[in-house]
């Protein structure tokens, strides 16, 4: 009986183990294939570790559009850490037209311009108690 016993907690410890053989240890190889068929993915390095979206409600956005004259384009990732914070990458332009085999440089936000935006939101929030008023605004 003692060895059936022990047979059967070694069964399920061996069980147990995680196999770390399924994720690939070089981080391109954990980014998802380049699609041009509108698959829904999205992957990049970030730091030199693989950044795909997390599991949830928007958490990959895209659209490029022509508005009021102009091209827009808008891609935005979000996930969140092992504290539930979320991280956000965002690539736009503004008013700028994208072709193939073009390099765009990332400025600020204007007219004209490719923008990227990393973000780093927190759970937690902070109040000051301490209000002023800085002019006496009447309407």
């Amino acid at each position: 009986m003692k060895n059936l016993m022990l047979l059967i907690v070694f069964t399920i410890s061996l069980s147990c183990c995680k196999n770390d053989d399924d994720t690939p240890s070089n981080p391109i190889d954990q980014l998802p294939p380049a699609t041009q068929t509108g698959e829904n993915t999205f992957g990049c390095l970030l730091d030199g570790e693989a950044f795909l979206p997390g599991a949830g409600p928007n958490n990959l956005d895209c659209v490029y559009q022509f508005v009021n004259g102009g091209y827009f384009f808008a891609l935005q990732a979000n996930k969140r850490d092992e504290n539930f914070n979320r991280i956000t990458i965002a690539l736009g332009t503004i008013n700028l037209q994208i072709e193939e085999q073009l390099t765009f440089s990332l400025f600020e936000n204007t007219s004209g311009n490719a923008i990227g935006i990393y973000s780093y939101a927190t759970r937690k929030s902070y109040t000051s108690h301490t209000h002023r008023r800085i002019n006496n605004y009447k309407a």
